[in-house]
């Protein structure tokens, strides 16, 4: 008999340093010089982000770390809440953790309101684009990083950049209508129409995207995002 238990507690053991493996720790930084470079408004908007990754909770004011379960297949998915302008918005973000992994969430210094940043191996990625349809696209995989989709075509990995002092943070992938990039649409054509032409223009636009995700690159992540034959249906996948 304690033999078997013996064997069991050791199948225990085994069992949860198992589980553990398959997490990672996600901690908000608490380096306060850091937080004092933002404005107190930025700083408020920050503090009231609510994270649930893979379905684990983590506020922004909070002090302790948290483990989280990594997806074996697929995507890791990230939805988070903040408050601004007195509205609360919800946001989602899909990434690919790692297991063993820390990762770091601070303030953003420009273009956004958090990074989430590995403790190592932390690199952009890029995304190859397949269209298998008899359209035409274009697609959008940084920042202003416009490339056409040919019909019945392919392209290479295109690195996706965005400003160096925000790279860890979700930035938005898109396909839509060649039309997307009509010169109507362009600052200097609309810049002093009204606030409510502005608004019209803006929803015209967004309409011709026909597929979009926000991501976040960590590891050097390669997507490979597929259009149907119908140039209807949008895959995104990891690549090799």
């Amino acid at each position: 008999m304690r033999s078997l238990k013996i064997i069991l507690l050791l199948c225990l053991v085994a069992f949860f340093n198992e589980v553990a493996a398959q997490k990672c720790i996600v901690k908000i930084n608490d380096d306060v010089p850091l937080m004092q470079k933002h404005s107190s408004r930025d700083l408020e908007v920050f503090l009231s982000i609510e994270f649930e990754v893979n379905h684990v909770k983590i506020k922004a004011t909070d002090k302790q770390q948290v483990r989280i379960p990594v997806q074996k297949t697929g995507f890791d998915t990230v939805n988070y809440t903040f408050t601004y302008n007195g509205g609360v918005h919800n946001e989602q973000f899909i990434c690919k953790l790692r297991t063993k992994e820390k990762y770091t969430i601070s303030p953003c210094t420009c273009c956004g309101i958090f990074l989430m940043t590995p403790a190592q191996n932390a690199q952009r990625g890029s995304v190859k684009y397949v269209n298998a349809s008899k359209h035409e696209f274009i697609s959008e995989t940084g920042d202003q990083a416009i490339h056409a989709l040919p019909k019945n075509s392919s392209t290479d990995y295109i690195h996706s950049y965005i400003s160096m002092n925000c790279g860890f943070r979700p930035n938005q992938i898109f396909i839509a209508e060649p039309d997307y990039l009509n010169p109507k649409f362009d600052y200097e054509n609309w810049q002093f129409k009204t606030e409510q032409e502005q608004e019209l223009l803006d929803m015209e636009q967004k309409e011709l995207i026909r597929f979009s995700f926000n991501y976040l690159f960590l590891h050097g992540e390669k997507l490979v995002v597929t259009i149907d034959e119908a140039g209807r249906d949008f895959r995104v996948e990891l690549g090799l």
